[in-house]
């Protein structure tokens, strides 16, 4: 009994040294901006889908645009932006915010 109250005291002696902390109310744009990243969107403007991959930072992520679909993906200075293998963009500060035609 000893030993069970013992450790219900450390366990709030443990959690009452959590400090809350408030949420972050910035907008998600502002935290992408200040991690370097800008917003670009992606639109295909064909009938069918096309294979997407976005390079850069040492990584690589790749999904498929539907024909039609306009998506927002955060990028930094340098990425490079392929469709179905070939490489249609390299994006630059000034991308922010633009929309970059992966197939027309």
């Amino acid at each position: 009994m000893k030993l069970f109250l013992g450790c219900c005291i450390a366990a709030i002696i443990s959690f009452s040294s959590f400090t809350i902390l408030p949420t972050n109310t910035s907008s998600p744009d502002i935290a992408c901006s200040e991690m370097g990243y800008l917003d670009i969107y992606l639109e295909n403007e064909c009938s069918s889908s096309v294979k997407v991959r976005i390079r850069g930072g040492g990584s690589t992520s790749e999904f498929s645009l539907s024909g039609g679909e306009k998506v927002r993906r955060p990028v930094k200075d340098g990425y490079e932006i392929y469709a179905d293998g070939d490489k249609v963009h390299t994006v630059s500060s000034s991308d922010g915010g633009d929309t970059i035609v992966v197939c027309d």
